[in-house]
Formats: structure tokens, sequence, C-alpha cells
């Protein structure tokens, strides 16, 4: 136990020096000054034009609230007897990329916003977390179909709300805006379904069960798609053949769904020319010469293999408008360099091994973390693929890093149902009838 504690608190650390030692030399090398893109409007047309303002304060807030979620995470650990340093590690470096990225927007007011949402996500996910320890019951799973079937009857609104008006936000029915206030349904909806994936795996799926779960995951994905949300549409579709494996203990079902899964994704991208135009981009972001996509890769090109630096010409790697949300790696390459990209993936490959090497509680635990930490990786091999275009571009935003309220307190929920699977709190439960394999 004590060789235990000493490798999660040397984990911690290695991190901790990471993170304060890189900030201070993006600081003391940039005298604090981060240079942005101001835009202004002018009749009906936005230009922008670089300013510089100082970001030492906002930065330093961003590192100290990182440092304390990974704390918390830490000591929790250390409390439950359960390693979480690694994971800890993950997101808290996830988290401070984060950061360093949107200071380099609105004259630090991204940040903030950042910040801001990353104090409420981990809020959400302690609660979240605690909420998952109850042991669920089939009374709870209705509740469960009932607010997926809720969050579908949503994104529906969405779709028939924006189709009606002609509005929409850059050609996407994926949001909702009430009083001022924009939220993204379907990144609720991924919760949804791996909480739904967690109760059906607890109380063995049976047939009726697996045409209401198959509806509404399938139901899901359609919806997303017609909203024009490519990526956590491909997000759900990914999370349907994961989990089958699971639910259905039957190969042969796992790959019906599979095969039904690739039919409807060629059906999509034969008839919706929306989504057939992203599939034959790909590979191409570099002809046209010019757009958001051509922007962020010649970004890199620029960085070289160092990247630009803090200090650099950034203005030339954020200007875009979707650069701190949709090319957020790419921003992220662009200035800090190719290592950072190697960084960020060798992280989310670790967290999957992690994960896999943790002995198995309980299977609903055990299947919402899994999923979870299927969905983030998921979520960045489409971002980081779609980004560098070697896949066909989807706009999924990338957890802990894109900009956007929804896609945070979402990464935090999904963060949770991975820490979730590491807690020993469960032990009892394999001495369970119910849980006997």
């Amino acid at each position: 136990m004590k060789r235990m504690r000493r490798i999660e608190w040397a984990v911690y650390i290695l991190t901790a020096l990471y993170q304060v030692g890189s900030l201070a030399v993006i600081l003391v090398g940039t005298g604090g000054e981060l240079s942005y893109a101001k835009w202004t409007e002018v009749e009906g047309v936005l230009y922008y034009s670089p300013e510089k303002y100082q970001a030492a304060g906002p930065l330093l807030a961003g590192l100290a609230v990182t440092l304390l979620a990974e704390t918390a995470v830490v000591l929790w650990g250390i409390h439950m007897r359960s390693g979480l340093a690694g994971c800890a590690a993950v997101f808290g470096m996830l988290l401070y990329h984060g950061m360093l990225l949107q200071a380099f927007y609105n004259g630090g007011e991204n940040l903030k916003r950042h910040i801001f949402f990353a104090a409420a996500g981990f809020f959400c996910m302690i609660l979240y977390y605690f909420l998952c320890r109850v042991r669920l019951d089939d009374r709870k799973l209705r509740w469960v179909i009932g607010g997926t079937a809720a969050l579908i009857a949503v994104q529906l609104f969405c779709l028939l709300a924006g189709v009606v008006s002609g509005g929409g936000i850059n050609g996407s029915y994926a949001w909702l805006s009430f009083a001022g206030v924009t939220v993204q349904p379907g990144e609720s909806l991924k919760v949804a379904v791996i909480l739904l994936s967690a109760c059906c795996y607890k109380i063995r799926i049976n047939r009726r069960l697996s045409y209401i779960y198959m509806a509404l995951c399938g139901g899901s994905a359609v919806v997303l798609a017609a909203c024009r949300d490519l990526g956590n549409a491909a997000v759900l579709v990914i999370l349907l053949v994961v989990s089958s494996y699971f639910l259905f203990d039957d190969w042969m079902v796992s790959a019906e769904i599979f095969l039904a899964a690739t039919i409807g994704v060629v059906a999509s991208v034969i008839c919706v020319p929306y989504v057939r135009a992203r599939f034959f981009q790909c590979f191409h972001a570099l002809d046209s010469g010019t757009g958001q996509h051509y922007q962020s890769v010649m970004a890199i090109v620029r960085g070289g293999l160092k990247g630009m630096g803090a200090g650099g010409d950034t203005v030339s790697a954020t200007w875009v408008t979707s650069s701190s949300t949709d090319f957020g790696v790419n921003v992220l390459t662009a200035i800090f360099g190719v290592p950072v990209l190697i960084l960020l993936a060798g992280l989310l490959v670790l967290l999957l091994v992690q994960l896999l090497w943790t002995p198995v509680l309980s299977p609903f635990h055990y299947m919402m973390g899994l999923l979870s930490a299927v969905v983030l990786f998921a979520q960045y091999v489409l971002h980081m693929g779609g980004g560098l275009d070697i896949l066909p571009f989807t706009g999924i935003c990338a957890s802990f890093i894109s900009q956007g309220g929804s896609n945070m307190i979402s990464s935090f929920l999904l963060w949770g149902g991975v820490l979730v699977s590491f807690s020993p709190a469960f032990e009892k439960l394999r001495k369970e009838k119910e849980y006997d394999t």
C-alpha cells in the first residue's frame, strides 16, 4: 500500500511539475502578453485585427483550477485505496492544454469561460460520481429510458424548429436556445445512452428491452445526423456497436448490428449530400487554398515540428472562427508543436490501457467506465483525424480542450463515469448472486 501511494504521488508531482514549468516558460518568454484576433463588424462584414492582452492572471487561475481538480482526484483515490493518479494526470493534462488554447481568443474571455465551465463541470462530476455509486434497479431503469427518450425528443424539436425558422448555427440544427442560453442536447445524449447501456448490462438484457435499447440508440444517431451533428452521431454509432458486444453476448448479434451500422453510414454517404461532401473532402483540405480547414492545416505546416511558440505569429493560427472548437488540437499543434499532439494521443491510449487493467467489480460500473472511456477516445480520434484531414471532418469538439459549456459539462460527466469504474466500494457486490457470471 505504501508503495502504491508513493507511485500515486510521483505521477501527480511529475504532472504538476510539467504544467507549472511549461506555463512558467510561456509567461517568461512572452512577458505574459498573448496575441489574439479582435473581430469587428463593419456593414455586416467581419474583420479582424491583431491585438495583445496580459494573460498571466487568467492563465495562473486556469492552472490553479487544474491543479485543484487533479489533487482532489488523487487524494480521493488514495483515500479509497484505488489508483487514480493516472486518470487525474490524463484529464488534468487535457484540461491544462485546453486552458492554454483558449487563452489565445477574445482577449482572455474564452479562457475565463473555460475556467468557469471547468469548475461547474467538476462540481457536476462529483454529484454524478456519487449518484452512480447507488445501485440501480428496474424502476430507475425506466427513468433512464424516459430521460433518453426525452433528450431525443428535445433534439428532434431543435431540428424541426431550425428547419421551420430557417435558423441553425453554421448550418447545424444541433442547438437549443432559450432565454439567451444555448445548449447542445446531443452532448447529454451520449451520457444518457451510456447509463442506459450500463443499466441493461446489469439486469441482463432481454428481447423486449433489446428492441427498446436499439431503438433509442439508433434513433439518437439518426436524429443527430439529421441535425447535422455528425460528430456526436458517429460517436453514438460507435457506442452502439461496442456496447452490443457486451450486452448481447452473441457475436452474431454484434455482427448484425455492426453490419446495420455500416449500411446506415454508407447509405447516408450515398443519399445525403451534406454527409457525402464531408467524406469526399477528406484528404483534400489543402486543395482549395482557402477556408477554415485549409487555414488550420497550413498553420501546422508553418509552425513546423517545434511549433510557432506562444510568442510567435499565433494570430495566423487562431483567426478562423471555429479554431477554438472544431480545430482545437490543430491550433495547439501549430503553436506548441507536434510533441504536444503525440502527448495528447499517448494520454488517451494510457487511459484505455489503465481501464482494461481494472478488475471488474460490478457489471454496471465497469460498463459505464468502459463506454465513457470509449466515447472520450472516439471523440479525440474523430477530432484529431478530421482536423488533420485523414478522416472525414465531423466538427466534433475535443473534450476539455474545445470551447463550449455543453461539451465541458458532458466531458466531466463522462470522466465521472470513468472514475466510478475504479472505485473499490463495489467489492462486496461480487458476492451477490445477481452479479454472478
